[in-house]
């Protein structure tokens, strides 16, 4: 069977690089894809199209062999080639987070009910629409501004007597969140529930959230895909906007070997006694909801002595792959970073905690991953109102809150860590010679920039919603950017001497 129109040349090729995760977890033998199946439409009916996967790419997969790299075949112990079969939910999203393309989304809503979310963009309120897509329209799908306090700073009209940002939309664009399944339940729009369009407004590089989840992944910690893509409202140019992967159950059954069909947990640490706050915070099976296994894991991190009485609840090296990359590039708004605002702690109860996480939960097996979220506050070497102030594994801390943060070096599991400084620091040597070296980082900067250029130009010139980006401040800042990332090698490099 000839394969579809929109699969251009060499795409195959193209999508190895969001496969290599998934191998990382052992995927040599997932789902096949049907015909058909990586392409339905908002309803989730297939559309009786075969996918351009189903024909080569179970002989193009990544290699777990010694001095293997992306595009090499998958090898058996002997070093050979072997068959395989395709990871069906990382396959039905590749046409979307097709590194090499920028595609152009429309959100169609009518006046009444753009109105409405842009009278309080912070309440983050479903209103109906339609999402045009390459000639083809999906109706009734939510559409909603999305973001957290620092996504909203400075983009709504005033201040409430809390302190947080609420009122009406005064920035040019914010970050949008489509729901296909906000009325049907099993609508989907090539395999995904959710598409999510971040603004960047923190980022005048615009590539700090692309570049910070490219690494994670190429340090094989699983994390969402993402891509550029210009996004208009109503048939006018809202912007460039970052597409984010959603962290969800699909995310972890194309990512995890034994299912990935096990509780998925978001923004909350396993510090709490309260079965309550994890079944608030469950983002998979929550119609009938068990959190036995991460109370068990919290009692398993009280009792530990030493990082090894969790081997059977965490794979350390991979957390070390994690922090790694979480502290190389200055994630200061992530799991280190315990607020002291209610607002600012995810779903942790109490007032005090971290958030920009997931936790899968493994369904057959004691074991529990972290996975990244959020980066829109990374890779800057300056000091901003997310810092940390203390280093995560400082020795001696004062366990109490300091203006707006708590040393994370108060949590169990983070004193934990942070005796594993050899292993931490060969993780940092990995990174710093493989997926943050100058050349390959400088290459992905090189061919996104060259890819976004002519939106960038287009987005400055679309004022009727704002004022946005100039073009020349975007090249100033991806100048300041690579001087930055330049300041953080040898800030890591300093760490492991």
């Amino acid at each position: 069977m000839d394969k579809p129109k929109t699969a251009s040349k060499g795409y195959i090729l193209k999508i190895l690089f969001v496969l290599f995760p998934a191998i990382a977890f052992g995927l040599d033998a997932c789902d096949p894809v049907e015909p058909g199946e990586a392409e339905k439409d908002a309803s989730g009916k297939k559309s009786g199209k075969k996918s351009a996967e189903d024909d080569s790419i179970c002989d193009q997969r990544v290699c777990d062999c010694p001095g293997a790299a992306v595009g090499v075949p998958l090898c058996d112990d002997d070093g050979e080639p072997e068959s395989c079969r395709c990871p069906s939910k990382l396959l039905d999203a590749a046409y979307i987070f097709d590194n090499d393309e920028l595609r152009t989304y429309e959100l169609q809503l009518s006046q009444e009910n753009l109105d409405t979310i842009n009278a309080d963009p912070t309440a983050e309120q479903y209103v109906e629409g339609a999402l045009v897509f390459e000639g083809q329209t999906y109706e009734r799908v939510g559409i909603r501004y999305k973001g957290s306090v620092g996504a909203f700073m400075g983009c709504v009209q005033r201040v409430s007597l809390l302190g947080f940002e609420t009122g009406a939309k005064t920035c040019a664009k914010l970050s949008m969140k489509v729901s296909f399944n906000w009325q049907d339940p099993d609508a989907r729009f090539y395999g995904m529930k959710k598409l999510q369009f971040h603004a960047m407004n923190l980022d005048s590089s615009l590539m700090r959230e692309r570049l910070g989840y490219a690494l994670f992944n190429e340090m094989n910690v699983p994390a969402p895909r993402v891509v550029h893509a210009r996004l208009l409202v109503n048939g006018k140019l809202e912007g460039l906007f970052a597409l984010v992967e959603q962290i969800d159950g699909r995310f972890t059954r194309g990512r995890f070997a034994e299912g990935g069909k096990g509780n998925l947990y978001k923004e909350i640490w396993p510090i709490h006694d309260d079965p309550d706050a994890y079944v608030l915070a469950l983002k998979s099976n929550t119609r009938d909801p068990n959190v036995d296994k991460i109370l068990a894991f919290k009692q398993a991190i009280e009792d530990a002595e030493d990082p090894t009485d969790l081997d059977d609840w965490l794979d350390l090296d991979y957390q070390m792959r994690y922090i790694a990359v979480d502290r190389t590039i200055v994630n200061d708004d992530g799991i280190f970073h315990w607020w002291c605002i209610p607002r600012a702690s995810g779903n942790n109860p109490g007032g005090v905690g971290n958030h920009n996480y997931y936790w899968y939960e493994e369904a057959d097996a004691d074991r529990f991953w972290l996975l990244p979220w959020d980066l829109d506050n990374i890779l800057s070497e300056r000091r901003s109102f997310v810092s940390i102030n203390t280093p995560w594994d400082a020795s001696e801390v004062a366990c109490r809150c300091s203006f707006t943060q708590q040393p994370a070096g108060c949590d169990r599991l983070t004193q934990l860590w942070a005796t594993m400084q050899s292993k931490y620091k060969k993780q940092v040597r990995k990174l710093l010679k493989g997926p943050f070296s100058k050349k390959k980082v400088d290459a992905k900067l090189e061919l996104w920039a060259e890819q976004i250029d002519e939106a960038v130009h287009e987005q400055a010139e679309a004022t009727h919603n704002g004022v946005q980006l100039t073009y020349e401040a975007w090249q100033a800042a991806l100048s300041s950017l690579r001087d930055s990332l330049e300041q953080l090698r040898e800030r890591a490099g300093v760490l492991i001497q």
